[in-house]
């Protein structure tokens, strides 16, 4: 069935209308020019932040996505050691002691020069005879030395060297006399040290001789004994250095005379005879002494 044809020239006019509107409102030139990006509709320039008349409003952009978190590095393997063998300990080999070359060193393990190598003390002073013959002799003089090597620092092995010079009283007898006799001994020594001092003591035993001579009315006579002489020594001695020290040393002998002789002008006058079992003299010496 057919439109009547009014109606169809009333729809076609319409629809001419809406196309003439639509073209003029796309043909509107914006003046001034819009900006690059923005449209003209109707003679006004729309940028995307302001919509046209009725236009949808854009939907909100979605937030920026957060970065991706970095992961964790992988923990670090090392490798383990290859197992080793077992090893047998070794055996310990003492190391040998290197002998000390310098001689001249003043101190070798604390221990000062003059109690290593060899030792020496000379001394001098008074002596007094003592015992049974105490009343024939007044106070002497005694001087000699101990001379030796120190074994280790505590002992010494020494030999004695001691002359006394007689004293012979008179009694009312006009004859001069004089004298002297002599120690001969081993007289080895135990040494105790400290920082400040040391001190010394030992025994001795040696040979002990004795020579007299008077004078009398021009005429001169000789008398001599010998025996043996057993004693002991001690001694105190403050430190002075490294090399030496100083102090006092005492000493007492027994004497064991085996024989006494007088001598006569001539050789034919001589005369012995055997005292053997006597203690005649007894010596004590009280001296000065230097420690080397």
């Amino acid at each position: 069935m057919k439109a009547p044809r009014p109606l169809l020239l009333l729809l076609s006019l319409f629809g001419f209308l809406a196309l003439a509107s639509e073209a003029r409102a796309q043909t509107a030139v914006c003046d001034p020019p819009c900006a690059v990006g923005d449209t003209c509709v109707d003679g006004r320039c729309y940028t995307a932040a302001t919509p046209r008349p009725g236009a949808a409003e854009p939907a909100p952009a979605a937030p920026p996505a957060p970065p991706p978190a970095a992961a964790p590095a992988p923990p670090v393997v090392l490798p383990l050691p290859p197992p080793q063998p077992a090893r047998r300990p070794k055996a310990h080999r003492a190391r040998p002691v290197e002998k000390e070359e310098d001689d001249d060193d003043d101190d070798v393990e604390g221990i000062p020069a003059r109690r290593r190598g060899l030792l020496a003390i000379p001394f001098l002073g008074l002596h007094s005879i003592q015992g049974l013959a105490s009343d024939d002799f007044g106070i002497g003089v005694r001087l000699g030395t101990l001379l030796g090597v120190h074994v280790d620092p505590l002992v010494s092995l020494n030999v004695e060297l001691a002359v006394d010079i007689l004293n012979p009283l008179s009694k009312g007898s006009t004859a001069s006399q004089s004298g002297h006799d002599l120690t001969i001994a081993f007289s080895p020594l135990f040494h105790v040290a400290g920082d400040a001092a040391e001190l010394v003591m030992g025994p001795k035993l040696g040979y002990w001789s004795e020579n007299f001579t008077v004078t009398d009315m021009r005429v001169t006579t000789r008398a001599s004994e010998w025996g043996w002489a057993i004693g002991g020594n001690i001694g105190a001695f403050a430190n002075v250095n490294e090399h030496a020290a100083v102090g006092l040393l005492l000493s007492y002998q027994f004497i064991d005379e085996n024989q006494a002789c007088t001598h006569g002008p001539t050789d034919g006058d001589r005369m012995c005879m055997s005292t053997s079992g006597l203690f005649p003299p007894e010596i004590l010496g009280i001296t000065g002494a230097a420690l080397f």
